[in-house]
């Protein structure tokens, strides 16, 4: 830790390599792009207030002495005042100081260090208004020489943290910066109080050092607790497992030797049914219970750890002889097949991926560990019970390892194209609108479609990012095309779900909606119904409600993307006011040859027709199909049958002889 006092050296000491990660950044991704940095999720919010002369009403034109250097002394007080009523200084203290001797007549600070700076300053003149004049999120900022995992790290860390936590630590912090106030200022806050303090000095230092050992000794613990427990099941966490990975490998050589060791990955099959099905406490706490007692039953059971997100379970495996990870899997599903969920006991299945130990292997435990989750990754996106760790899905971790080593450039160059895919009015045949697809012209990789690197931004989070980017273009486009007087069509843009846990997101979406004026409904949001996982909670009902409507008031249409897929479909619909169904390619699929599914699927478009919804279905690609959906009431449609994804410059030339 290096402590600095004033912006000036904050940074100097960042570009001379003195220092690799930086507190108390304000969050705003271009500055941190200026200052070649990352930041990561805000973890706080950090609010201002006003100081000024006790007693003394603030003239029309006042002074202001703000901090140089400070991002909010660019982003509030020069976007607030005057050049020449700004006077700029170091420190906060001395900005306090000048509104204490008169040279200036107000300055703003921080709210949870006001009363402390005015206290250790003695500044007794000066006063701090209760009301908040400002609000920015407070994040880390990370330098770009450091490896980017370490960004995701912080933020899967920041995610897990409670509100309540974050503000019990603000607490804390303000009451011990409080406490550490100079002498002269304590007894002037508090003279009775003060003279009895000092009278029982001696007798409070003598009781510290007698509880000296067993404060340390318990900090300790609850630090260790904090850093290395997964709050939810009280499991070992990753970072532990990571931790104490190689002396356990250790103390099997017999297994490594014989080829008996094994870092095995295992995940629940149904897991996100059973999250929409049952509370998190209560899915944290049966299978926290399953992987104490597996530990238990099998003694090749060894060390074992709790992913951040609670969904998956990594252990040390050192099979006994004669044991296949066939055999070692089958063992695990029988014995655990049945999870007691409350008063119920519900079948489950699992994935599976054996990663075999060899002593190449071992050296590299970071990579041991990603190799693993690939793994899993394979095992769940092929459905299958087990898988051991082979070629491909050893190339499967460098390929993803290597988008992620090209996406930061790739963002900073433009690499990723906008293409459209039209859609149409079924029974006129007329362009109705189009899809943004993604595609990444990559120099080392070649043109990638989304299938070969949408999941992988998603799991590592900068798929957000990506939709911005997406967002941002399409928005030009049509503002150009507006400006030219050429006719445009509405277009869709995909986001994460990602999204609906992100600060701040509604707010950027406002600023960009503000930005480019465009006709209101023109941007078309595609939001997957899946995105609502934990929707039959009332809270997030009311937050995906919230998050719906103030979309539409900034100007944006809405659509549910992927409808069939998911748990919640009907109690969005009750409850979520948007304006497309667009139906999943697979319920047609299926509808062509079974009869139910042709029902459902006719069902599904007279209930989006009676809600006044647009209705659309994705993926048609044959003639029967079109019929098909023709009969049974659907009115738009996209799909290769009209058009496929084009770049921009054919769909343009696409809109000028389809659109008079």
């Amino acid at each position: 830790m290096r402590e600095t006092t004033t912006n000036r050296e904050l940074f100097e000491k960042l570009d001379n390599g003195e220092a690799d990660v930086l507190v108390d950044m304000y969050f705003d991704f271009d500055w941190a792009n200026q200052h070649g940095m990352r930041i990561t999720n805000p973890y706080l919010s950090s609010n201002y207030v006003l100081v000024h002369r006790r007693g003394q009403a603030l003239p029309r034109a006042p002074r202001v002495a703000a901090s140089r250097s400070r991002d909010f002394t660019r982003q509030f007080v020069e976007q607030t005042y005057p050049a020449d009523q700004i006077s700029y200084f170091d420190t906060d203290a001395q900005c306090l100081a000048a509104v204490n001797d008169g040279r200036a007549d107000l300055a703003f600070v921080k709210s949870v260090n006001a009363n402390a700076l005015l206290y250790q300053g003695l500044f007794y003149r000066l006063i701090a208004e209760n009301n908040i004049v400002f609000t920015h999120g407070t994040c880390l900022g990370v330098s770009d020489r450091l490896d980017p995992i370490f960004v995701r790290i912080l933020n899967k860390e920041i995610a897990h943290l409670p509100p309540e936590f974050v503000q019990s630590c603000i607490n804390e912090e303000t009451a011990a910066v409080n406490d550490n106030s100079p002498i002269a200022a304590l007894l002037y806050r508090y003279p009775q109080e003060s003279f009895l303090l000092l009278s029982f000095v001696f007798l409070l230092l003598l009781a510290g050092l007698i509880f000296f050992l067993y404060v340390r000794r318990s900090h300790l613990a609850a630090i260790s607790r904090l850093a290395y427990t997964e709050t939810a099941t009280g499991l070992y966490n990753e970072r532990w497992l990571e931790l104490h990975l190689p002396h356990a490998i250790r103390e099997e050589q017999e297994a490594l030797k014989g080829g008996r060791l094994y870092l095995t990955a295992i995940c629940v099959r149904q897991l996100t049914f059973l999250r929409a099905t049952y509370a998190l406490r209560l899915l944290a706490k049966s299978f926290a219970d399953i992987s104490r007692r597996a530990h238990e039953t099998f003694p090749w059971f060894k060390i074992y750890a709790m992913s951040s997100d609670r969904t998956r379970l990594t252990v040390l495996c050192a099979l006994p002889p004669g044991m296949t990870p066939k055999e070692a899997a089958a063992a695990i599903t029988e014995d655990f097949d049945a999870v007691p969920l409350g008063d119920i006991v519900t079948r489950v299945r699992y994935h599976m991926s054996f990663l075999p130990i060899t002593r190449e292997r071992m050296t590299d435990i970071s990579r041991l560990m990603g190799e693993s989750v690939a793994s899993l990754t394979y095992a769940k996106e092929q459905d299958l019970p087990y898988v051991i760790f082979n070629q491909d899905m050893h190339e499967r971790f460098l390929w993803h390892q290597r988008l992620e080593e090209l996406a930061e450039r790739a963002f900073a160059q433009q690499e990723f194209a906008v293409w459209y895919q039209p859609k149409y009015d079924l029974k006129t045949k007329e362009l109705v609108g189009a899809e943004a697809l993604v595609r990444w012209q990559s120099p080392e990789l070649g043109l990638l479609t989304p299938g070969r690197f949408i999941d992988y931004f998603e799991h590592i989070g900068i798929a957000v990012r990506l939709d911005y980017y997406m967002l941002g273009h399409v928005a030009r486009f049509l503002e150009d095309r507006l400006r030219r007087g050429l006719p445009v069509v509405p277009i869709s843009v995909n986001q994460s779900a990602l999204h609906l846990s992100e600060g701040g997101y509604l707010q950027k979406m406002k600023e960009a909606a503000a930005a480019y004026h465009l006709p209101h409904g023109l941007i078309d949001l595609e939001l997957t119904e899946t995105a609502f996982i934990d929707f039959k909670a009332k809270e997030a009902r009311a937050n995906a409600r919230q998050i719906i409507d103030e979309l539409t008031a900034s100007g944006y249409a809405t659509s549910m993307d992927d409808f069939c897929t998911g748990y919640s479909s009907i109690a969005m619909l009750q409850s979520l006011p948007m304006d497309t169904m667009k139906i999943d390619r697979s319920i047609l699929l299926a509808a062509e040859t079974d009869r139910r599914a042709a029902a459902i699927l006719e069902s599904v478009i007279k209930l989006g027709n009676s809600l006044g919804m647009k209705v659309l279905t994705e993926g048609i690609e044959t003639p029967e199909q079109e019929s098909l959906l023709i009969r049974l009431g659907c009115t738009y449609g996209q799909g290769f049958l009209y058009a496929k994804p084009m770049p921009q410059e054919d769909f343009e030339r696409f809109l000028a002889s389809h659109l008079s």
